[in-house]
């Protein structure tokens, strides 16, 4: 069982107390953490993380496949999570790019959206 996060830090309850995640929940919310994490910046463990802030921000073909192939290698350790589908969209007024990934998690497809 893990502790719910928001924004970096416990998200909690009326009484101060942290909120419990498990199911979907827990395994969603560490995919997140490996995708958002810079891949070697955590020293304890350098293969956490992902390559994803790599990405070109730039309107390419090979956008979606590049992103895919970072969101699979940095989940390599979280086989509950399988992602299906990545596509990217980037929006240059913004310097944003978003990723809009399709997901099972424990044989229940979920669409999640992040934004590099």
């Amino acid at each position: 069982m893990d502790t719910k996060l928001k924004n970096g830090d416990f998200q909690l309850d009326a009484g101060g107390i942290p909120l419990p995640l498990q199911g979907a929940e827990e395994i969603i919310q560490q995919a997140m953490i490996c995708l958002t994490a810079r891949r070697g910046a955590f020293l304890l463990d350098t293969g956490l993380g992902s390559r994803l802030y790599q990405l070109p921000r730039c309107r390419e073909a090979a956008l979606n496949q590049q992103a895919l192939a970072y969101v699979q290698e940095a989940l390599l350790d979280l086989p509950a999570f399988r992602v299906q589908q990545v596509d990217c969209q980037y929006d240059p007024r913004r310097d944003q790019l978003d990723l809009h990934m399709t997901a099972l998690v424990a044989q229940t497809p979920y669409a999640l959206v992040m934004t590099l």
